[in-house]
């Protein structure tokens, strides 16, 4: 016995659904404006992955700390800005103060590219309504503002800021940040 094939015909553009949104969204997609900005935004893109590495820490200096033969600390000097800055790795500091410095400074680190939006809504509608001030700087932003000396009191300043904390977080792991 022989099974018989039921042909299955094209579909034509004339058989798809012929609905006032659909009508719509044709005369959209085939707008110079949207394709414009599609073309804007793969250009942006683009850019942004061609960006070079931000060094992290370079022209950043460091306090010299002067040990005796046991390693016990004597003298801590000044760096250039006069500043006491000593060079800690990560593995080296405890996880207690580690834990105590996400949950004070930035309790969503994990969880955020380096800019939290929700933050930055919440400290807008304060500036507006003129109630209490509450920061929204994550901890890459304020990694940002401290390498760049940025200023960012300003909507410009704050600015520059975000997109300095976003290109540090696609080239840096939240380890090497912190």
């Amino acid at each position: 016995m022989k099974t018989r094939v039921i042909p299955i015909p094209q579909s034509r553009e004339s058989d798809l659904p012929k609905g006032p949104g659909l009508r719509k969204l044709r005369c959209v997609i085939r707008s110079s404006w949207v394709r414009s900005l599609a073309l804007l935004g793969m250009t942006a893109w683009f850019i942004w992955l061609a960006l070079p590495k931000p060094p992290l820490l370079d022209g950043i200096s460091f306090s010299q700390c002067v040990r005796d033969r046991n390693g016990k600390l004597l003298r801590v000097t000044l760096t250039t800005d006069q500043k006491s800055r000593v060079w800690t790795p990560l593995q080296k500091i405890s996880p207690a103060l580690i834990d105590a410095t996400l949950r004070y400074e930035d309790k969503y680190y994990a969880r955020h590219p380096g800019v939290n939006p929700v933050a930055l809504l919440r400290s807008a509608l304060n500036l507006r309504g003129g109630g209490a001030h509450s920061g929204a700087s994550t901890i890459t932003m304020q990694l940002a503002r401290l390498r760049y000396h940025l200023c960012t009191r300003t909507l410009g300043g704050k600015f520059v800021q975000i997109i300095r904390a976003l290109e540090l977080e696609r080239h840096y792991s939240k380890a090497e940040i912190l």
